[in-house]
């Protein structure tokens, strides 16, 4: 009985050159000879003969990879595989298809799973709620403005203090949540190919991941202690 398995994966990824090798590999085995594909930031796409062609692909951030796609088929058209992979646009992400007889394509399919958990980064979480991170942050750096301008201002203002004080930290809340959510895309992508030029980009922001990381963290619990009081 033929069945097919259709899933897609919203989580970041980080995918380099053994991975897709492995990849690879696995189709060819399993299915047939594997077609490689890769789209670019230029709007650029480019068909390669081989995985290795792929992986020798110089990757300039003007010409970056934005999307890579691998496409099994059998020549009796019995069993086929596609595996893509999306870091801009919508929707990003993994996407996972196959086709065939049930039993060998269950084991596809779990084979295909193991090795796409390992291409989870572990900022995993940091990249999936972006928006929500920024606001955080900027309300965090309000409410420090709040605080400490409400302060210096109910010596000069008195009465008009407090009106003061909570528009300068709307405004500072405001100014900053669009600038973070843009540093925060940065440092923690949804998707990234490390191939070429990409790993060095990567491997580049480890030690800034780090103390994002440790600001957005100090940060919610900052925040979470203020509502709490």
């Amino acid at each position: 009985m033929t069945v097919q398995y259709s899933k897609r994966f919203s989580h970041a990824f980080v995918i380099d050159g053994s991975k897709l090798k492995k990849l690879t590999e696995l189709l060819k085995n399993r299915v047939s000879n594997v077609s490689v594909s890769a789209g670019c930031v230029d709007g650029m796409s480019y068909e390669f003969k081989t995985v290795e062609d792929l992986i020798a692909y110089e990757n300039p951030k003007s010409k970056k990879i934005v999307s890579i796609k691998l496409y099994a088929e059998s020549e009796d058209f019995s069993r086929s595989a596609r595996i893509s992979f999306v870091s801009q646009g919508f929707p990003t992400g993994i996407l996972i298809e196959v086709t065939g007889n049930e039993d060998i394509i269950s084991r596809l399919r779990d084979e295909i799973l193991d090795i796409i958990k390992g291409t989870r980064p572990l900022y995993d979480m940091l990249s999936r709620f972006p928006y929500g991170y920024s606001a955080g942050i900027g309300i965090l750096i309000g409410l420090i403005v709040r605080i400490y301008l409400k302060r210096y201002l109910t010596e000069t203002f008195e009465e008009e203090a407090e009106n003061i004080a909570r528009l300068l930290m709307y405004a500072s809340t405001l100014l900053i949540m669009y600038p973070v959510y843009k540093l925060l895309c940065f440092c923690f992508p949804k998707g990234c190919f490390a191939i070429g030029q990409g790993k060095s980009r990567f491997n580049s922001l480890k030690w800034f991941r780090g103390i994002i990381a440790t600001l957005i963290i100090s940060s919610i619990f900052f925040i979470m202690r203020y509502i709490l009081n």
